[in-house]
């Protein structure tokens, strides 16, 4: 079992990544948007594990829904899924090598994505570790 972190680090719970580098309170788990009447369907968002990419959509003005830590090959990889209007004009752009941004606030926001997904697999690695210790004592 690997956690679940939708909301980004435990200390930034109900806080989203703006794409100045800032954080805004517009960000709710993804099940608390469901019972608001917020329905995401697939079209509507966009999950990558690249730090760059992801970079790029918030500098773009798209917002970070959720860090998703999965156990991958024995290690931790963070999935982080974005919303925005121009998320799929942002992502044609990207993948065709077409982007372009200001470096300082990029390398700022970029230093903030980083330390959100580093906090997410600490997170991870300390559930699994309890969860590993708890499924190890049950067992005779």
């Amino acid at each position: 079992m690997v956690g679940r972190l939708r909301s980004g680090a435990p200390s930034h719970r109900g806080r989203a990544l703006s794409a100045c580098g800032q954080y805004s309170p517009s960000l709710l788990p993804l099940q608390r948007q469901a019972a608001l009447g917020k329905d995401l369907g697939v079209s509507d968002t966009i999950s990558t594990t690249d730090l760059y990419e992801s970079t790029f959509y918030l500098m773009g003005g798209c917002e970070l829904l959720g860090i998703e830590a999965q156990r991958i090959d024995g290690g931790i990889t963070c999935r982080l899924t974005f919303r925005g209007e121009k998320l799929p004009s942002l992502q044609n752009e990207y993948f065709a090598g077409h982007a372009k941004v200001a470096l300082f606030p990029f390398r700022r926001a970029f230093g903030q994505v980083n330390a959100l997904v580093y906090s997410a697999k600490k997170k991870a690695k300390n559930q699994l570790r309890q969860h590993e210790q708890t499924t190890s004592r049950d067992q005779p």
